[in-house]
């Protein structure tokens, strides 16, 4: 018992001094400003515009794919990308989305894509830390509802990873403004579970520790090889980012247990994810499961985490890839939920299904 205590003391210690975000306030129902497509055009080429100001690399600049010539324009659909990527990482799945008649918004996350150095360095000014998350997150997701807000037809928004954190601080803090909203493995904390968030948060705030850079992990050599071919993405950041980005989870967190999120939405994870905390997306998932438009289930391996681009993955077979694809489209068209497979299932909840034939 006497060698335990200095590990319990430790866990009080990091819990006690970890950041408390602010709360955000309970969404507003009111009505949407008089949507607009002129202006709703208007509105996204002004971000587009002040975000390319940035010295950025091609694939990591935002982009509007407008719905296919012919195909009636049904509504707009927003995508937010995940950690360390860009907005490429849906370049595979918007153009199911814009023959369907959906424009697709593709945003980049605050500090992301800078062009890098010769030597692979990157630059990370401008990825939000402990200091400035709020303004950093919570102004893109303001502005990505602000531009939603202006499209005639439906509003879908779509979130992967640290890109679903940001989409749900989105949805929380505009009430009834999206129709649908998709996340696959959103990002309410690391997979190092709650201790690991706490160590993070609070040595986040330590001077010589927060700048600590993650190049010395050995992953990153992987990171930069695929960059050098091609694949558009940030390959490094410090603690202090990390414990930026717990901040926004967070926030979302207190918020959904305050508020909820009623509006339907699909939920897809990788059931051996190592980069986000399942459990949290269960508990997310539990307080909806009386509801009939709340759907979760889960990837088996070998599916990674990175479970949508080819760019990510080049020497892996994505035999899942082509099902994903269209099961996302589905459900952003039409609500209809992922295939699942009752078999395959974690703590209750049901696997997604694939055909592997």
């Amino acid at each position: 018992m006497i060698r335990r205590w200095p590990w319990v003391l430790a866990a009080i210690l990091l819990t006690t001094c970890a950041t408390v975000p602010p709360k955000l306030s309970e969404p507003q129902a009111e009505p949407p400003p008089r949507s607009n497509l002129t202006a709703f055009h208007a509105a996204w080429d002004a971000y587009a515009a002040e975000t390319n100001e940035l010295d950025l690399q091609t694939d990591c600049r935002p982009r509007a794919l407008p719905a296919e010539p012919g195909v009636p324009r049904r509504g707009a659909v927003v995508m937010v990308h995940g950690y360390w990527a860009c907005p490429q990482q849906f370049f595979e799945l918007a153009p199911l989305l814009t023959a369907r008649g959906f424009d697709v918004l593709l945003p980049l996350l605050p500090g992301h894509g800078a062009h890098f150095d010769a030597d692979q360095a990157d630059q990370l000014t401008g990825l939000p830390g402990l200091d400035d998350w709020e303004s950093a997150y919570g102004g893109l997701a303001q502005r990505i509802n602000a531009i939603m807000a202006l499209s005639p037809g439906e509003r879908v928004i779509v979130g992967f990873s640290a890109g679903g954190a940001v989409s749900v601080n989105a949805n929380l803090r505009a009430s009834k403004l999206y129709d649908r909203h998709l996340l696959l493995s959103p990002f309410f904390g690391t997979g190092g579970g709650a201790t690991g968030d706490a160590a993070i948060e609070f040595l986040g705030r330590v001077p010589g520790l927060k700048n600590l850079r993650f190049s010395n992990l050995g992953v990153l050599d992987r990171c930069y090889e695929l960059r050098v071919n091609g694949t558009a993405r940030l390959c490094d950041f410090h603690l202090e980012h990390v414990a930026g980005l717990l901040a926004l989870a967070k926030q979302n967190l207190r918020a959904v247990d305050e508020f909820g999120l009623d509006v339907p939405m699909q939920i897809i994870a990788v059931e051996s994810d190592i980069f986000v905390n399942n459990g949290r997306i269960q508990w997310l998932a539990e307080r909806g499961r009386d509801r009939s438009d709340l759907w979760l289930c889960f990837f088996a391996e070998p599916v990674p985490h990175a479970m949508l681009s080819r760019y990510e993955n080049p020497d892996v077979d994505m035999f899942w890839l082509d099902e994903l694809m269209e099961g996302a489209a589905a459900f952003v068209v039409s609500a209809t939920p992922f295939p699942r497979d009752a078999e395959a299932s974690i703590k209750g909840w049901p696997g997604c299904a694939i055909d592997t034939t």
